[in-house]
């Protein structure tokens, strides 16, 4: 399913939905943001879309000094890590809930920074939260321009941490400033020399781009991107000429004069295909895109459809004589 299928309204409408934590099954907002973009403002947004709402906020934090306002309770996480970790929070969602959570408030654990959460402890850590209640709603934002750690001898079979927190998330929020495709360097340039990191102007605005992906229980994926306005409370849907899709077409284009390449002159005839060939290809209709239609959708019986020449038996062969 892309994002075309969806009108610009069902897409605002999802946003808000999302934004107020009204959206049934997403339960974990994983917010990438860098050092040109971060995701202060987001956050600030779906507070302020909470506002009317119960909401029982657990603020984690790693990086953040002061408690923030809206927060009912701050942990200070910084020094700890592993099992201190997972033993510190778990126990202090098991005395608050413990199983507890229902329709009349919300939970909501708000972790500042997940990268400073190890890459191997990343599952333990996810596992405890949801083990403590299922209804739990994590928001942790991940920084992009963070430094990698290289060390990684003892757990070389462990993903790194950004490819599984993508992986579990139900929704991912990455805010890019509104000229993140800008290819100044000359402005670059004199970001990073005078202020040591790639920000220039525009960097960090309350009016971003927002990338987001959102996972349905079927394990489809849709994506948007909008512009926000986190200072009006605004969004608009934004269809990008230079999106995923077209990136896809470029590959599989270059795939294909490579393929050409490779298979050029090693038979008297020819092993790759035409441009034209391929967009036949494409357009052929395969028998099982039917069956997954509405129209193909029978509950799993066999369907059988007769035609003229057929002889038809009213008797089953396979049926229990007995």
């Amino acid at each position: 399913m892309s994002a075309q299928m969806i009108t610009d309204a069902n897409a605002t409408i999802l946003l808000n939905r999302l934004m107020a934590i009204k959206e049934s099954g997403q339960n974990f907002y994983l917010v990438l943001d860098s050092f040109r973009q971060s995701s202060y403002y987001i956050i600030q947004h779906m507070i302020h879309e909470n506002l009317k709402q119960d909401l029982d906020i657990l603020y984690v934090s790693f990086e953040t000094i002061s408690r923030p306002s809206y927060a009912t309770e701050y942990i200070d996480c910084i020094d700890i890590s592993g099992k201190t970790l997972n033993d510190k929070i778990g126990k202090i969602l098991k005395s608050r809930f413990g199983g507890s959570i229902g329709n009349k408030n919300k939970a909501v654990l708000m972790i500042d920074s997940l990268n400073f959460i190890k890459d191997e402890e990343l599952s333990e850590f996810m596992q405890m939260i949801y083990n403590v209640d299922k209804n739990i709603i994590v928001i942790g934002t991940f920084h992009l321009s963070y430094p990698v750690r290289s060390v990684r001898s003892l757990h070389l079979n462990y993903p790194r941490g950004l490819e599984f927190l993508k992986f579990v998330a139900s929704s991912i929020f990455e805010v890019l400033p509104l000229d993140y495709k800008s290819t100044n360097e000359e402005e670059k340039d004199f970001a990073e020399k005078y202020f040591g990191s790639p920000c220039h102007k525009g960097s960090n605005s309350y009016k971003y781009v927002l990338k987001l992906v959102v996972r349905k229980k079927s394990g489809r994926s849709v994506r948007f991107k909008y512009v926000v306005d986190s200072l009006k409370y605004v969004s608009s849907n934004i269809q990008d000429s230079e999106d995923e899709d077209s990136e896809y077409e470029i590959e599989s284009s270059l795939d294909a004069s490579k393929e050409e390449d490779l298979l050029k002159g090693l038979t008297t005839f020819r092993l790759s295909t035409t441009a034209g060939e391929r967009k036949s290809r494409e357009e052929v209709e395969l028998p099982y895109m039917e069956a997954q239609s509405e129209g193909g959708r029978v509950g799993g019986a066999i369907v059988y459809e007769f035609e003229k020449d057929d002889d038809y038996d009213e008797e089953d062969a396979f049926e229990d004589p007995f």
